[in-house]
């Protein structure tokens, strides 16, 4: 992996802070650190758009150890009961995904990404929807799932929906 490209182009693209910066300096030899900062700092895909490019530059393999961790850049993917606390869509991913047997779960869908979601049996779903997001919902059996609409993203389905504006530079966002 380039891992200097990613850090260049994070850089020189996305006017990444300093912070930021400390971060994948920190981490950029370890993909399993720069794994970890990605699904721990969300905020920077969801505010530098961009940043996804970044991604262009890893193997097979290294995409593979995303997916396994549970960000997902530009893949089809069919989730049932994923051993995952969080998950991020990217790009132009697509994914079905089914939580159940009181699963819990935080989505990110952001880009061009599309989620379908069946949730039931007591299970607890959070989305956030960014960008041009398209996400569905079917819910059931008690379950609950909890949207932050944010951007142009589109919404179909019965849940608790909560629109938001995105605040750009922010660093405690979510303006009601």
């Amino acid at each position: 992996m380039q891992k200097d490209k990613i850090l260049n182009h994070l850089i020189n693209k996305n006017g990444l802070c300093p912070r930021g910066i400390d971060i994948f300096n920190e981490s950029k030899n370890d993909i399993n650190k720069i794994i970890s900062a990605s699904i721990k700092w969300v905020e920077l895909f969801i505010e530098h758009e961009n940043a996804i490019k970044m991604l262009e530059f890893l193997s097979e393999e290294e995409v593979k150890l995303f997916a396994e961790k549970g960000v997902f850049l530009n893949q089809k993917v069919n989730l049932v009961n994923p051993d995952l606390e969080t998950i991020i869509l990217l790009g132009n991913s697509e994914a079905d995904i089914q939580i159940k047997d009181f699963g819990v779960v935080q989505i990110y869908v952001l880009n061009d990404s599309k989620l379908n979601l069946k949730s039931s049996d007591f299970s607890i779903v959070q989305i956030d929807s960014h960008h041009r997001a398209n996400v569905t919902v079917e819910k059931k059996d008690n379950s609950k799932i909890t949207i932050y609409q944010y951007d142009n993203s589109v919404i179909n389905g019965e849940a608790e929906i909560t629109k938001k504006e995105w605040i750009k530079n922010e660093i405690f966002n979510y303006k009601h």
